[in-house]
Order: structure tokens, then sequence, then C-alpha cells
């Protein structure tokens, strides 16, 4: 028969009770002999305790993030731009105030479309995005904090090449011979998702129904570093180019260029780079070339004449690639005038007689 040792209990063998000094003293041996491990257990639950109040207390409810966002609503306007601070509160961000980010705010390649810039703040976090300056506004809806910068106007978008492709002229060129790229309407958006490259939207070009990723459309791409950028899909054929024209677009002092290769297939080195070619007018006005590990490039191509500033022209833009497998390519583009620095008012002298 197993005899187990009481005496620590209280309990001498045989199973006669001792008194209860007898079980006090022996609790406090068994503390003495175990140490401060008895205080360590009771302080780590107690933390515990204060943990979960403190957690409970800064982790934003629903409600809190609903008012901010009613109060943005109210004061929107054309020209901003909302982000969420930190970057991985975005999916409530989307949750309270999706009616308020379009894919071409979601997918932004720089600031510059943009007036004034909104964030919805929690743990005291600023948006990257934000000027070096305080914000204009701020106010607290318990843990979430509406701000509002006023961004600077050092340059004006006057027209978007991604959002206007529509009404482009795509081509496939082939042995010399132009041809042409249908714009087409589907039942339903096509691909997407998890490995799945960009989605095809339902209205697109299609240069070659044998090859499913030969169309030329605006959709969303995840860069290198698994950014969002609304841009034009238009995936090499090979060594003869993809040509996307625009005809009569406004040029303004300066066209600014993004492109770069979708994340999955900028690990496919042994593929060739991309090369981009920048047509106005028929005159060549850049070549460029994206390689893997340059992430979202941009290119600032400007007009030397000053009679460009208010003119129009016929933009192209040829993409190829000498071999084209695995080279989704994606660009964004937007011609720009710089805006003037505003002058002081010169004071001139009062010539007649005081009123």
């Amino acid at each position: 028969m197993l005899e187990v040792p009481c005496q620590g209990l209280g309990l001498a063998k045989g199973g006669k009770n001792r008194s209860a000094a007898h079980v006090k003293q022996g609790l406090w041996r068994g503390i003495r002999r175990h140490g401060p491990y008895w205080w360590v257990v009771g302080l780590v639950a107690l933390f515990e305790l204060v943990a979960l109040g403190v957690i409970r207390h800064r982790v934003p409810r629903e409600s809190d993030w609903q008012r901010a966002a009613r109060t943005l609503r109210h004061s929107f306007r054309s020209g901003d731009l909302v982000v969420a601070a930190p970057a991985w509160a975005d999916p409530w961000l989307r949750h309270v105030l999706a009616d308020r980010l379009p894919l071409e705010a979601a997918g932004r390649s720089d600031l510059a479309p943009y007036r004034r810039l909104w964030a919805l703040s929690i743990r005291g976090a600023r948006p990257a995005e934000a000027p070096a300056t305080p914000p204009e506004f701020a106010h607290r809806f318990g843990p979430v904090t509406l701000l509002r910068w006023a961004l600077p106007k050092d340059e004006k978008v006057i027209f978007d090449l991604t959002s206007a492709l529509e009404r482009a002229e795509v081509v496939r060129l082939q042995a010399g011979e132009a041809l042409p790229c249908p714009l087409q309407e589907f039942p339903f958006a096509m691909g997407g998702g998890l490995g799945g490259g960009p989605m095809a939207p339902r209205r697109r070009f299609v240069c070659d129904p044998a090859r499913p990723w030969l169309w030329v459309a605006p959709s969303v791409l995840e860069d290198e570093a698994l950014q969002p950028r609304y841009c034009v899909w238009q995936h090499p054929a090979g060594p003869e180019p993809i040509r996307v024209r625009l005809p009569k677009v406004p040029l303004g002092d300066r066209l600014v260029l993004y492109g770069g290769l979708y994340y999955e297939h900028a690990h496919f080195r042994e593929s060739s780079p991309v090369e981009l070619r920048l047509l106005v007018d028929g005159e060549e006005r850049r070549r460029i070339r994206y390689a893997p590990g340059e992430g979202w490039k941009r290119s600032v191509i400007e007009w030397q004449s000053r009679d460009r500033y208010f003119a129009e022209g016929d933009v192209e833009i040829e993409v190829k690639a000498d071999n084209p497998h695995f080279r989704g390519f994606c660009w964004a583009a937007t011609t720009r005038v710089r805006m003037e620095t505003p002058r002081a008012p010169t004071e001139v002298a009062w010539q007649g007689r005081q009123p």
C-alpha cells in the first residue's frame, strides 16, 4: 500500500488530526521551503489583471471609429485624402470610411493630387505621409484621434492618364503590323486573390485571347514592397511592344511616370527587364528599363520648351521585354504644372487726396 507523507498538511500517519497550531506551522514551513516563488505567482496574476484592464481601455471600440468617421464625412471635400496611423489600422479605416477610399486613393503613387490629409490615429501614431508641421485640426474620440494637415501646393495634376485610359487606342505590334486590342466588356472581373495577380476589370483592352494575361486596363497591383498601386496593367508580349496611345493630352510642364513589376514576378530574375518607351507627338522623350529589385520607380519628363505649358499632345507608351515570361508590369502617369510661389503685394504710394 502506498503511503503519502501528510505532515505538511497537518495530518499524522494513521489519519489522526493535528492541532491548528501544527497546521499553521506546517504551512509556514512550506512557504519558507519554496522561498519567494509563492509571491511571484501572485504578482504574475495581479500583473495580468492590470494589463487586461489597460488593454481594454486602450483598444478603440467600433463606436469610437464611427464617431470619428462621421466628423470627417461632415468636413470632407474634393482633394482630401484619408489614411490610418499606424498603417496596420487600415482595415478599420476601410470598415468605417470605404466610401471615401476610391481605388485611386488607396493605390496612390504620391500626394500630388491631394490638398488636405486626414488621419484616423490610435496610440499617438503619426502617418508617414504627414508634413513635418503640427496638424491644423485634432480631435479625440476616445482612443481614436482625428487629425488633418494642409498639404504643400508645389504642383498641380492637370491630367491623369491612368483614369482616362478608356479613351485610348491600344495595339500590339507584330512583324511591323499594328494589331488592334479591342475594348471589351465581360460579365465579371477575372483573377485577383492570393497569387492570382492583379484583377482584370470587366472592361479591358484584350490583345490576345489565347494569352489571357495580355490585357490592358487600370487595376491595382502589389508592388515589390507589397504596397497597392492603382495603375495600368500592360504585360509585355515579347520583343515587339504593346502600345497605348492617348490623344490630345494636356501636357503642362512635365509628365510624372511611375512603373514597376508585380511583386511575385519580381522574384523571377532569370527573365529580362521590361522596357518602356514614352513618345509625345511621335517623338521619343524617354526610354526606361525596369528590373527586379527597383521597386515602384519614379521618372520625371520635363518639356524643354515653355510653349508646351498650355499645349496638348498625343502621348504614347510602349512596353516590351525580350523574355516576357513572368513580367507583369504596371504604370501610372500624370501631367502636372508647377504652382508659382505667390508674390508679396506691392505697396503703391497714394497719389490723390486722402478720403
